[in-house]
């Protein structure tokens, strides 16, 4: 009786990205249907530190972006969350879209993030240019390009206030057992 379609934080913004125009394609389809929906936006998931994880156990953790660079995370329990308010509450949920994050985090503090869950000094290191395109797709470049080039304007407070168990990367990380090894 109730429609959740999870999308992508950037779908509305029409970025030119092809992962991001896809899901916005999607969206319009859904509305389209006059069916009860709910829009849920997550940011980057947070369990993509799952493939850094290695990395920073021996001290080191790497991406294409500059130390200051701040990102919107979502840990994807945090997403399941969602769904489940919205199936659980359709008519409250019937028609809402909504943007979700539970951390805007530099890439400097996720390494100190992981400093403090590991136990033992992890430093950033963004990859150099050359790194980068050697493995970068066109998508990656284009959703890249426009992740340096905007600051979305998303008010974690007031999403916390709603939702006050989205937890952090550093949550993320201990809830996934980073402390452990």
């Amino acid at each position: 009786g109730h429609f959740v379609y999870t999308s992508v934080l950037y779908a509305r913004l029409d970025s030119g990205v092809p992962q991001f125009e896809s899901n916005r394609q999607i969206e319009d389809y859904v509305r389209s249907l006059g069916i009860s929906y709910s829009i849920i936006r997550p940011a980057s998931f947070m369990s993509n530190l799952e493939a850094d994880r290695e990395s920073a156990l021996n001290g080191i953790y790497r991406s294409s972006f500059p130390p200051e660079k701040a990102r919107l995370h979502i840990a994807p329990q945090d997403i399941g969350r969602f769904a489940v308010e919205a199936f659980d509450d359709p008519e409250a949920w019937n028609g809402r879209e909504i943007d979700i994050a539970g951390d805007r985090i530099s890439y400097t503090d996720i390494a100190a993030a992981m400093t403090r869950v590991i136990g033992r000094t992890v430093l950033y290191e963004p990859l150099s240019a050359e790194e980068y395109a050697a493995s970068a797709t066109a998508t990656d470049r284009a959703r890249d390009q426009w992740y340096l080039e905007l600051e979305y304007p998303l008010d974690l407070e007031a999403l916390r206030a709603e939702f006050p168990w989205l937890m952090t990367v550093e949550d993320y990380l201990r809830e996934a057992g980073w402390g452990a090894n």
